[in-house]
């Protein structure tokens, strides 16, 4: 009986060890399925559109074309169609055979597939065109910008009311899904909106595509030129280029001195504020740096691989040993 009793109080304590263990483990990973939801940031496939949108949008990739908009350094004429060889152009996707789209002048270029969406310079609404011209319509009566157009929604800041906002494609309906937002520059990273707010655009704040689950995410004490790429997330603060963990809720120094950037690939395009001088370099050796030949710029875009920057009435892309110019020489090839 004794024996018996002691293999009773034997197994009773291999079941308590059991089921402690199980009890650990399922308290573990409960606190890991609540960290990685509440805490855990998920980007998502980034909007190939990003970078462009927050370089001011004066180019897009529109399928196997190529759309952008060419303006003067200064507006000091009334309101009309652009000047020669200037306003919105469509081309090939390796910058060959321009042609006029609409003599205006137009930002935050958008393509959805079927229209091409922009915020026309002078009054600020929101436009759609068809890439061949036709069907100009006027979809809002407000002004706006930062315009992510897709199938179904285009999504933009109304810089009227402050809010971001989206109307379905076919302007049957329309939504606010944040409110408050005085920074205007946003990006969309899978099935979120990723924002800069607060009246001194301190904060990084997300909020789904259907206005739901909004979450600020990291206070950064101001910035501009938010950005995020399959590289991760990006900003410029007091004139240097950061990397965001949101996650975290840290960031990293890459690059000093930076006025204006872009992403393609493992490629960083910046514009130095002293010279105005376009520089690239790998973002995994940003001391690696390359100063191109073209100066006076102010942003940078990228579509379908071309590199394109903005300098007085001209646009310029990069070339091996140069670069071509759109605008008011036309397309042409020069070597510097």
């Amino acid at each position: 009986m004794s024996e018996a009793f002691e293999k009773l109080k034997s197994t009773k304590k291999k079941n308590i060890v059991f089921i402690a263990a199980s009890a650990l483990i399922f308290l573990i990973a409960v606190g890991f399925f609540v960290w990685n939801t509440m805490f855990n940031v998920k980007l998502g496939t980034p909007d190939k559109n990003n970078g462009n949108i927050v370089n001011g949008g004066f180019v897009t990739e529109a399928g196997d074309s190529i759309v952008l908009c060419v303006m003067p350094s200064t507006f000091t004429y009334s309101e009309g169609t652009a000047l020669p060889e200037q306003g919105i152009i469509v081309m090939d996707k390796d910058g060959s055979n321009t042609r006029p789209l609409t003599q205006e002048y137009g930002t935050y270029l958008s393509y959805d597939g079927t229209w091409l969406y922009y915020s026309k310079v002078f009054d600020g609404k929101l436009y759609r065109v068809h890439l061949d011209g036709t069907q100009k319509t006027t979809v809002t009566d407000f002004p706006v910008s930062n315009i992510f157009a897709r199938k179904d929604k285009v999504f933009f800041h109304n810089d009227r009311d402050f809010t971001i906002e989206y109307i379905t494609a076919d302007m049957s309906a329309a939504r606010t899904i944040a409110k408050d937002v005085y920074g205007t520059e946003m990006n969309i990273s899978g099935e979120r909106l990723y924002y800069l707010s607060g009246e001194t655009v301190r904060s990084v704040c997300s909020v789904k595509l259907d206005g739901s689950d909004a979450k600020t995410h990291i206070d950064i004490g101001g910035g501009h030129s938010f950005m995020i790429t399959k590289k991760g997330c990006f900003i410029i603060i007091e004139g240097n280029l950061y990397r965001l963990d949101l996650a975290a809720k840290k960031y990293k120094l890459i690059k000093e001195n930076v006025k204006s950037f872009n992403i393609d690939g493992d490629t960083l395009y910046f514009v130095s504020p002293d010279d105005k001088y376009l520089y690239k370099c790998p973002l995994s050796n940003t001391d690696a740096v390359t100063k191109t030949s073209v100066y006076d710029c102010n942003s940078v875009g990228i579509a379908n691989g071309q590199v394109f920057t903005p300098a007085y009435d001209v646009i310029y892309r990069l070339e091996d040993g140069g670069y071509a110019t759109y605008g008011r020489y036309k397309s042409i090839n020069e070597a510097n």
